[in-house]
């Protein structure tokens, strides 16, 4: 169900396992990529903000698996 106190973006980033964040969280930390928008994270919240990578290549960590 959807709150109206929560927009679509945040509900879309926000990731209520704290295995997932940490592992997303440590998937951007290693890209070897540009990120152009977004990227912070918050381990409190476990709230990762709608990122964008440039010039990644198809060995960097963000490409060696699925990332929802």
């Amino acid at each position: 169900y959807l709150s109206s106190h929560f927009h679509a973006p945040v509900i879309m980033s926000w990731f209520n396992v704290a295995l997932i964040f940490s592992r997303i969280q440590s998937l951007l930390n290693k890209t070897k990529g540009t990120i152009l928008i977004g990227g912070k994270t918050d381990p409190k919240t476990l709230f990762i903000e709608p990122t964008v990578v440039a010039n990644v290549n198809p060995d960097d960590s963000l490409m060696s698996e699925e990332v929802y």
